[in-house]
This record gives C-alpha cells, sequence and structure tokens, in this order.
C-alpha cells in the first residue's frame, strides 16, 4: 500500500507540473519575468501553510541545528533549480532547456548508487533506460544556440537532483510534510529573491485582483499540489523511482499543448511517450511482483 501511494503521488505531481507551462503562459502576458513567477509560486502559501500547522493541526515548527540545516540546504537547491533552468530559457527552446534538465533522475540514480552506495534492481536500470531514451526523443536540439543555456539547463537537472536526493536522505521523512513544506518553499523564496536583490531583477507585484487570484491559483497547484506530492512520493519510495516516474512530465506538457494549443505531434514523440509510458509501467509492476 505504501509502495502505491507513493506511485500515485509520483505520477500525480508529474501531472500537475506538466499541466503548468500552459498557466505560465498566462503569466507571461501579465509581463512576468521568470524570476518573480518563481518567487511568488513559493512564497504566496507561506502564510497559509504556517496557520495551519500552527493553528490548525498544532505542530511544533521549531527546527533543531540539523534538521534547519537539512532543509535550508533543500530550499536552496530548490530555489537554485528555479532559477538555472528559468535563466535556460533565455538561450534554448523552453521543450529543449525541459529535455535537458530530465536528466535529474540519471543524476538521482548515480547519486544513489555511487554515493549511498544503494544498489539498484534491474527493474530501476531499465525503466531509467527506456525514460532517459524517452526524454531525449523530445528534445529539440536544433535549438541550442549558445553553451550558456545549456550549462544552466544541467545545473538546474544537478540542483533538483541533490534537492530530490536531500529530501531522501535527511530527517525530512520524520517530519511532519507540511513542515517540511513549508521550510523547503520558505528557504527557496528567500534564495530567490536575494537572487533577484543582487542582479537587481525586479519582481514585479503592481497586478490586479484578477492577476493576484490567478497567481495565488497558480501556487496553490505547484505548491500544496505539484511539491507536495513530490515530497510524499520521496517519503514513501525514494528519490530514483520518484525522479523516474516524474519523466512522465513532459509527455503531460506535449498532450496538453497538442489539445489546447494543437501543437505538433510527430511520430518521434508518440514513440517517446511509449518509451516513458513503459519505464512508468515496468517499474510499478516489478515493484509489485516483489510485494506479492
Amino acid at each position: 500500500m505504501k509502495n502505491k501511494l507513493g506511485y500515485l503521488y509520483a505520477i500525480s505531481s508529474a501531472i500537475i507540473y506538466g499541466i503548468m507551462p500552459i498557466f505560465t503562459k498566462s503569466l507571461i502576458n501579465f509581463g512576468i519575468n521568470p524570476i518573480t513567477s518563481s518567487f511568488y509560486r513559493m512564497f504566496l502559501w507561506l502564510l497559509p501553510i504556517f496557520i495551519y500547522c500552527k493553528f490548525i493541526i498544532k505542530i511544533d515548527l521549531s527546527l533543531k541545528k540539523k534538521d534547519l540545516i537539512e532543509v535550508f540546504l533543500a530550499g536552496a537547491l530548490f530555489g537554485g533549480t528555479s532559477i538555472t533552468l528559468f535563466s535556460s530559457y533565455k538561450y534554448l527552446g523552453a521543450g529543449c532547456a525541459e529535455s535537458i534538465h530530465f536528466i535529474y533522475p540519471c543524476i538521482i540514480f548515480i547519486i544513489m548508487s555511487f554515493v549511498f552506495k544503494n544498489k539498484p534492481s534491474k527493474a530501476e536500470i531499465l525503466a531509467l533506460i527506456l525514460s532517459c531514451i524517452g526524454v531525449l526523443m523530445l528534445a529539440d536540439f536544433s535549438d541550442v544556440h549558445e553553451l550558456s543555456g545549456v550549462i544552466y539547463a544541467v545545473l538546474s537537472a544537478f540542483f533538483f537532483a541533490f534537492y530530490s536526493v536531500s529530501i531522501e536522505k535527511s530527517n525530512m521523512p520524520n517530519m511532519n510534510v507540511m513542515k517540511s513544506l513549508f521550510y523547503v518553499n520558505f528557504f527557496g523564496a528567500i534564495v530567490i529573491g536575494l537572487y533577484a536583490l543582487v542582479l537587481k531583477i525586479p519582481i514585479k507585484y503592481d497586478f490586479s485582483h484578477g492577476q493576484w487570484g490567478f497567481l495565488l491559483v497558480y501556487s496553490f497547484f505547484l505548491t500544496i499540489g505539484a511539491t507536495l506530492l513530490y515530497q510524499l512520493a520521496i517519503f514513501k519510495i525514494g528519490a530514483t523511482k520518484t525522479g523516474i516516474l516524474s519523466t512522465a512530465e513532459p509527455i503531460v506538457s506535449l498532450i496538453a499543448g497538442f489539445i489546447i494549443f494543437s501543437e505538433d505531434m510527430g511520430i518521434n514523440k508518440i514513440i517517446a511517450i511509449i518509451f516513458i509510458v513503459l519505464a512508468a509501467i515496468y517499474i510499478v509492476r516489478r515493484q509489485d511482483k516483489v510485494n506479492e
């Protein structure tokens, strides 16, 4: 049951993340730069989460020194992921940048296997290969014009991989998930805010009431939805399996773009979808057989 919930959390997180680029296009129409959208997605629900933790479920929000260091590290890596991924968009097409970013399951696999000496199963290895082939087939490397964009996208993959591993290997799985969610977003918002301050990147705030409402909904789905579910998935099934299942995200973006914006769906993309879906099915089915 624990594993099944973990798979459900990972796939649900990937679906939400995959749909969000549709809403991001609306944010761009508001004149919002990527740093502004990254900041608000982490910042806007901090107060409601704090109130929920402190006064509704009444949990202790204090942190021991070790826990403080761990959640700060996770939050900084989470914020760094947004900064580097969005920075890559200046030099690469979004699809190409996302495809490079999705080497992060491979990085998680390497970290867990060689740093933490976790012996991977054959199912994990095969699923990782299938998902990586699928993601690479979705990439359009004709969009690569500057090395800077590739470097930023690769950095985003490393940041997110280490963020994922830091969640699994820290004390966070023993915390209330809302408490860990609060601190990860809190420190992530601080990192992005400091980055904007140092580089003098303006964080826009003069929105209409309707635009603020849209931002709140956008932040809700990413924070209370995708980020929370991703953390829960890691708590249940670990960073490696969660990373592999999260490669469903570009599939969701692709299908959503095809349905809503009539974007191109060539044979390469269809084959890529098949590879990624097979990877997800295989790893889930193999785990079910292990549990029988």
